[in-house]
């Protein structure tokens, strides 16, 4: 009788050992409170950073050269902007064109030789505001017949990128509310 009591002892202890090692860890990855907010908002956090659209590196666009489009400096930065990065891609980047529009500026780049020209996009205060034509090959007397006002038709292909332009100037307002030109590049002033 003893016997069978010890051996009763033994398999009540092992089944409460084995209890308690598999309802910690339940509890503490449950959390307990099934009231807490704090995993739904990391869920969702998450789920938001999935969702939100990325730009491919402009390297990784094929270029195509046979497909030149012509709009207008609005016309392409209120598509962009209007688009998701899926269908920029396909209808935009990589693609060369001629964009008209109205000079804002036109600037010798910080860090380069280069120039930039940028061109009204009127979008109001949407973060894409503008145009960035970055000229690498240049003649000196026809930036300099460039001013702003003037409406000029750019050559160039439409990079999967956008940034602040590269000088102070006219737009320094613009670039500390974080205006964005869409960068076209190489881009020559067509004639």
């Amino acid at each position: 009788m003893r016997l069978s009591l010890i051996s009763n002892s033994k398999l009540r202890l092992g089944a409460v050992l084995i209890s308690i090692i598999l309802i910690v860890p339940i509890i503490s990855c449950g959390g307990g409170d099934s009231g807490s907010s704090e995993a739904p908002d990391r869920q969702r956090t998450v789920a938001e950073v999935r969702t939100e659209p990325t730009l491919p590196p402009p390297a990784a666009l094929k270029a195509d050269t046979e497909t030149v489009l012509t709009l207008t400096a609005e016309e392409l930065v209120k598509g962009i902007t209007g688009n998701s990065a899926k269908k920029n891609i396909k209808e935009y980047f990589a693609k060369y064109a001629d964009i008209t529009g109205v000079v804002k500026q036109v600037e010798k780049a910080e860090r380069t030789e280069n120039y930039e020209v940028l061109l009204d996009g009127n979008n109001g205060d949407a973060e894409l505001a503008f145009v960035i034509c970055k000229i690498f090959d240049y003649d000196q007397a026809e930036i300099d017949s460039i001013s702003p006002g003037q409406t000029v038709t750019v050559h160039g292909q439409i990079k999967a990128m956008k940034e602040v332009p590269a000088g102070s100037g006219m737009v320094a307002s613009w670039t500390q509310k974080n205006f964005r030109g869409q960068v076209i590049k190489p881009c020559e002033i067509k004639k």
